[in-house]
């Protein structure tokens, strides 16, 4: 998240933490080291951070001597699956229980109780989020399709 460097940034300390206030002028989305700027890959990004299984890490604020120009947010994999993985790749959930978490979150309160009766789903849009094809130029995804096998 990126400040409005046109706009004051006020700052007030207390000796233990401090407060800003500002405007912000935008995002910017990374995967790695690539930032994502095509509109169908931001939005497999947001769904993906949503409802997967990565876990949000402290946010850390980008500073340019007192000047706070912006703030980083991190997701990162189960601290186990870091371990296991020498490679670029870390499974982030499947569909499937992506879809649970958004079906949770529509239908249950804050309370995890019960909230809604009835909950909008278009048919297919899980199908949807990822284009038959997909390629990504910025968001590398590994993406497995399961199928059974008839033939068993």
């Amino acid at each position: 998240m990126r400040t409005d460097p046109a706009t004051p940034v006020a700052v007030s300390e207390d000796g233990t933490s401090r407060e800003y206030e500002m405007t912000i002028k935008g995002w910017e989305i990374y995967s790695g080291d690539s930032l994502i700027t095509d509109e169908t890959e931001r939005e497999i990004f947001d769904f993906l951070l949503s409802f997967g299984s990565w876990a949000e890490q402290d946010s850390v604020p980008l500073m340019k001597g007192k000047v706070l120009e912006g703030i980083e947010f991190r997701w990162q994999p189960p601290e186990d699956e870091e371990k296991e993985s020498s490679q670029r790749f870390r499974m982030i959930g499947s569909l499937t229980s992506m879809f649970s978490t958004w079906f949770r979150r529509q239908a249950l309160g804050a309370d995890r109780r019960p909230s809604q009766t009835r909950i909008e789903v278009v048919p297919g849009f899980l199908g949807r989020l990822i284009p038959e094809g997909y390629h990504g130029n910025q968001l590398a995804l590994w993406i497995f399709v399961q199928r059974p096998n008839f033939d068993a």
